[in-house]
């Protein structure tokens, strides 16, 4: 949906606004930097108990895939850009500070 690429796009702007070593942007299915570099393929799926889940990195590259809740409550157009961010960033391969992998 609309308001979750929007989203998608915020966050990625708000990765990249932190001056990081990865630069996080919209791909097309036929771009070289998807076979090279590694794509996180965003999609829908009814996941219960969670706003959104995402892969953790393998092999060098960020996790693959990543699942926005398509049963969630309603959020606001913030709160869906701060989802996207939390999950992008299990992508890259941080965890949750408040359990042991933290």
């Amino acid at each position: 949906p609309t308001a979750w690429a929007t989203a998608i796009s915020q966050a990625c702007s708000a990765w990249n606004g932190l001056n990081l070593i990865v630069n996080l942007g919209p791909v097309s299915a036929n771009d070289y930097l998807i076979s090279h570099y590694g794509a996180i393929t965003v999609s829908m799926k009814n996941i219960s108990g969670a706003y959104a889940l995402a892969d953790d990195p393998s092999g060098g590259l960020p996790g693959s895939k990543m699942f926005i809740d398509t049963d969630s409550p309603s959020l606001t157009a913030s709160q869906k850009k701060l989802v996207i961010a939390h999950e992008l960033g299990h992508t890259l391969g941080f965890k949750h500070t408040d359990t042991s992998e933290g």
